[in-house]
């Protein structure tokens, strides 16, 4: 009889299905206005930049960034600049562990970005159509197509998905590790609270909760900003809500109220005397300068 034990392989990511794969070359026109589809969809931005819609929210996507829109999440992708290349792949998984992905925009490094175009590379030997037909909803597989090539696809997206909850999982390790604080010099610390604070726009963050989430003092979290910005943290939030509300503004979906609601300011009155006193316009008058220059 055998002493050897075996080991069960687990599939804590398991893709079951793909549904479209693109490449895109956006001019700087270019505005998709929505969708909403029961299944996943990652957008990643080879080159450029673009303006992403997931139901209320706005994100800048920039170079080399992903997003994923979770089953019946409402999407809207705009160019940003001259040009913005990016990968759409929606695809199926019931997997849990896809949950780490709701509402974030994660850096690709380079070996997440090469899956990314083994994916592409595969699936331009399998399917039969461009890779840059907007309206595509089924896929034709080619009548030859090498050996393993679906399968290939699968495992590449499953590597990729694994490899960033690994790598963001290890970044948030060290946000709570205080001898990593201790010696970066305050420069990652910086970034990160930053982009915390650029994820959470649609709230009303204060230090403590700065404080909460890192584990760093108010003294600690005042200095900081007052030698990197000139300005205290919570003044340095509200530029970026004004940002945000002047981006929301800049796509003429939203009313001022629903942008007051979107960004957490509690009354539409109350966001436009903010808008005003950061900016020196009402919310009406930015609009009117935004339709009249094009500028967004």
């Amino acid at each position: 009889m055998s002493d050897f034990v075996k080991n069960p392989l687990s599939e804590i990511i398991n893709v079951t299905g793909i549904y479209t794969l693109h490449y895109f070359e956006y001019s700087k026109t270019y505005n998709f206005e929505g969708e909403t589809h029961p299944f996943w969809e990652l957008v990643y931005v080879d080159r450029g930049n673009v303006s992403v819609i997931a139901d209320k929210q706005i994100y800048r996507l920039n170079q080399g960034e992903i997003i994923f829109h979770k089953p019946n999440e409402f999407h809207a992708i705009k160019a940003m600049g001259d040009y913005a290349n990016t990968v759409v792949i929606s695809f199926e998984t019931k997997s849990p562990a896809m949950v780490f992905f709701e509402n974030k925009v994660l850096k690709l490094n380079k070996s997440q970005r090469e899956i990314i175009f083994k994916i592409i590379s595969e699936g331009k030997n399998t399917f039969s159509e461009p890779l840059n037909i907007v309206e595509l909803t089924e896929m034709t597989k080619r009548e030859i197509i090498d050996f393993g090539s679906l399968q290939l696809i699968k495992l590449y997206m499953e590597e990729l998905f694994i490899q960033l909850i690994r790598s963001n999982s290890v970044l948030k390790a060290r946000e709570k590790n205080p001898q990593w604080r201790k010696q970066d010099g305050g420069g990652d610390v910086f970034g990160i609270i930053v982009d915390y604070l650029e994820r959470n726009t649609d709230k009303n963050v204060t230090i403590d909760d700065v404080c909460n989430q890192f584990f760093f003092s108010k003294t600690y979290i005042k200095t900081l900003f007052k030698q990197k910005t000139g300005k205290g943290m919570i003044n340095y939030f509200n530029d970026l809500k004004i940002k945000k509300a002047k981006q929301l503004i800049s796509l003429g979906e939203f009313t001022f109220t629903e942008i007051a609601e979107i960004l957490s300011y509690g009354s539409v009155h109350y966001f436009s005397r903010s808008f005003k006193e950061y900016t020196g316009m009402t919310p009406t008058e930015y609009s009117k300068s935004v339709k009249s220059t094009g500028i967004l």
